[in-house]
């Protein structure tokens, strides 16, 4: 993902460095002029983007992130941890309760890391190798609801404390659990877990949680539809969503830039992947509003596919009644491919790129209505747009 988020980042500095830095602004945000020619508007349009933009896209280097770049992908990997944590300690509360459930009369249980010892009626404490433990009560599961609670310790240093509602079922147990889940960088509420497990597979109906982890402040719904089986998975019973959806924010605490929105991810071929030889393939979904001090709040939608093997990328952001629209479609290796952006007034930017390197002159040009006003071109090293009235502007 993090290739086609710099793929973004180069369109979008194709667009936006274009901007005529000599040109002054237009007042009250209008930029057209009947009785201009193309050329000039186009100008004009740049050069309003260009100062907008320039809050989005690092141009003192070519493929160098600017902040949009760096937050989106720190929002997703704060996003991706979080996920990762609490999906862990579930996988490890509903494997303790399914261990009670199949052994009621046993004193101790032992499967693999996890081992289980009734200490009372309805308690029992818990060890998982290599380092964690803590205490568990489950009253009877053959009655149709029963009240637990969980303290303790989980994979990756992290600690539950924790109430759940527990209800037996003809295949297994659902469970609806709340609490704290807390490490080193994490200090999370859960609202809501809803999981049912079933054999030897839990399934993740709805997770609700807000709170931090690792700098970012998280609030949200989290869920996972259209379970299948794979058997070349391991864990879990092989049993996996084909989709994910969060909805909800992300902030970065640090420079209080924040998303709010929602992000759908889908696992194409889930069913016959294989993690010891295959890429996983996601369709990724993002929309939503970025917000980033000083600087305009964006309405944003971004789409990634893999069509025929080739990558393909489209989006489109607004702000201040300024509209870009893209798409991108790249080789399989990302390194051959086109980039196409259209702004407001008919501009539009058709870039061509061959082994991850601009194809300048005719292959790569800037048109209005149609008609070509410039092209991307070189000189001395550095990419430039050369319009049709002889002036030019830097891309760096």
């Amino acid at each position: 993902m993090r290739n086609y988020v710099k793929i973004i980042a180069l369109s979008t500095a194709l667009i936006a460095g274009s901007g005529c830095q000599n040109s002054s602004n237009p007042e009250n945000g209008s930029y057209v002029d009947d009785k201009v020619d193309s050329v000039k508007i186009t100008k004009k349009f740049f050069s309003k983007l260009r100062n907008d933009a320039l809050t989005f896209v690092n141009f003192k280097g070519q493929g160098a992130e600017g902040s949009l770049d760096k937050e989106v992908k720190g929002f997703s990997n704060a996003l991706k941890d979080v996920t990762l944590d609490v999906s862990g300690v579930s996988e490890d509360v509903t494997k303790l309760f399914s261990m009670i459930k199949t052994i009621p009369d046993a004193n101790n249980s032992v499967d693999g890391d996890y081992n289980i010892t009734r200490t009372g009626k309805n308690s029992y404490s818990y060890i998982i190798k290599p380092s964690s433990s803590g205490t568990l009560i489950l009253p009877d599961f053959n009655v149709s609801e029963s009240n637990a609670s969980i303290d303790g310790t989980f994979r990756g240093n992290q600690t539950l404390k924790a109430n759940a509602i527990v209800k037996g079922t003809s295949t297994g147990f659902d469970m609806l659990l709340d609490g704290i889940l807390k490490s080193n960088n994490t200090n999370l509420t859960i609202n809501k877990l809803d999981v049912s497990h079933k054999g030897e597979s839990s399934h993740l109906n709805m997770l609700s949680l807000i709170g931090e982890s690792n700098g970012y402040k998280i609030g949200g719904n989290l869920s996972a539809m259209d379970y299948v089986t794979n058997t070349n998975i391991k864990d879990n019973g092989g049993v996996v969503p084909k989709k994910l959806l969060y909805t909800g924010n992300i902030e970065n605490i640090k420079s209080s830039s924040k998303i709010d929105g929602s992000i759908a991810i889908g696992f194409k071929d889930i069913e016959t992947y294989n993690p010891d030889s295959d890429d996983l393939v996601p369709k990724i979904d993002i929309s939503g509003k970025l917000i980033m001090p000083g600087h305009p709040a964006v309405d944003a939608n971004l789409g990634f596919d893999v069509v025929k093997t080739k990558p393909v990328l489209t989006f489109d952001y607004s702000y201040d009644n300024t509209n870009i629209s893209g798409a991108t479609s790249f080789s399989a290796d990302g390194k051959d491919g086109v980039i196409e952006l259209k702004g407001d007034k008919g501009i539009k930017v058709n870039v061509k790129i061959k082994n991850g390197n601009i194809v300048y002159g005719k292959d790569s040009q800037v048109t209005k209505d149609g008609k070509v006003v410039g092209t991307i071109e070189e000189r001395k090293g550095v990419p430039i747009i050369k319009y049709t009235d002889g002036t030019f502007e830097s891309l760096n």
